[in-house]
Order: C-alpha cells, then sequence, then structure tokens
C-alpha cells in the first residue's frame, strides 16, 4: 500500500543530480497539474502566492510542528492540496495518527499522499510509520534527506531523531465528496 522512492537510487539510476532531479520533478509536475486540472475539472491554473499561505501550529508537546497549508484550502483546486511541515529533532508529526480512506467528513477524507523529506543536517533521518491498525505490523521506513514515501492508505506517524530537524512537503489528492 506504500512505496519508498529514494533520490539517491534515482541519482544512480539516471546519473543526475539531486537538483536536476527537484528541477524536473517541479517543471513535470507543474505541468501535469496543469494538464489534470484542466482536463478533468475545467479549472484554470492560478499562481500560489506565499502571502496566502495558512499557517498555523499544530499539536503540542511532543508532537507540536508548524504545517504551512500552500494550497487547496481557498477553494481553486477540487482535488489537491499541498502543504508543508517543520518538525524539530526528537518530535513525532502527522500524530495523533490519521488517515486518508473513506470519505466520512469532517473527521476522514479519501486521498492519496506522498511526503518529500528534507532533514537538517543531512545526514540526519526519520521513521515513517504505516499502517492499518495496532494490533499488525505493517510498514517503517528509515527515510533520509531527500526520500519520498507514497501513501496509498493507512495511518501514517513520522517521527524526526533526535538532533536532526525534519522538513516534509505534502501532497493529497483525490476526490471531494459530494455534499
Amino acid at each position: 500500500t506504500c512505496r519508498a522512492l529514494s533520490i539517491a537510487a534515482q541519482i544512480e539510476k539516471y546519473g543526475k543530480t539531486k537538483e536536476e532531479i527537484a528541477e524536473s520533478v517541479r517543471k513535470g509536475a507543474g505541468k501535469e497539474i496543469t494538464r489534470v486540472a484542466n482536463e478533468q475539472n475545467n479549472l484554470t491554473p492560478f499562481e500560489v502566492k506565499e502571502n496566502n499561505n495558512v499557517i498555523k501550529i499544530a499539536g503540542k508537546d511532543s508532537y507540536q510542528r508548524k504545517v504551512i497549508t500552500v494550497c487547496g484550502l481557498e477553494g481553486k483546486t477540487k482535488t489537491l492540496l499541498v502543504g508543508e511541515t517543520l518538525s524539530k529533532g526528537g518530535m513525532w508529526s502527522s500524530y495523533p495518527p490519521h488517515r486518508h480512506e473513506k470519505n466520512e467528513l469532517p473527521n476522514e477524507n479519501k486521498l492519496k499522499e506522498i511526503y518529500y523529506y528534507r532533514i537538517n543536517p543531512s545526514q540526519g533521518f526519520a521513521f515513517q510509520g504505516i499502517y492499518s491498525d495496532l494490533s499488525t505490523a505493517e510498514s517503517a521506513y528509515l527515510v533520509r534527506d531527500g526520500d519520498a514515501v507514497f501513501i496509498a492508505n493507512g495511518y501514517h506517524p513520522v517521527s524526526a531523531a533526535p538532533g536532526y530537524d525534519l522538513y516534509y512537503l505534502w501532497i493529497l489528492c483525490g476526490q471531494k465528496p459530494e455534499p
């Protein structure tokens, strides 16, 4: 139900630098998002401006983090939500655990999600868990700077290693249920 992607593996396979891969992803993703928006939703492309970001401090104690919603809350997208999370070393994020498997608003919406991680200092790591319920162990990933994880379903908490600040870009995509 999930797949870990390593930028290092892409560099080895395609002979490109992290910067070249990131740039091609940005260019390709922008074109693909525009194409899907126009074909499926009859939407006009729009500029995402920093002053429209929604910034909040989420959680408390050992799971406090800064969450920045970049795109999707303003009503210009029907199927896309994009944001960033910044978590200090040793802290949990995407916590308390949540999932996106059912269209049961306001508690849950059926969506697919991708996390793209940056870690400071870059030699650090984080753990990404993915599970359906606590009675069965499913997936735990050691993620490093530049890795990405696709989350098709399941709860998905993440924890930064002590001493290593964690940033992750998150992209959620799916159909909003009709009222």
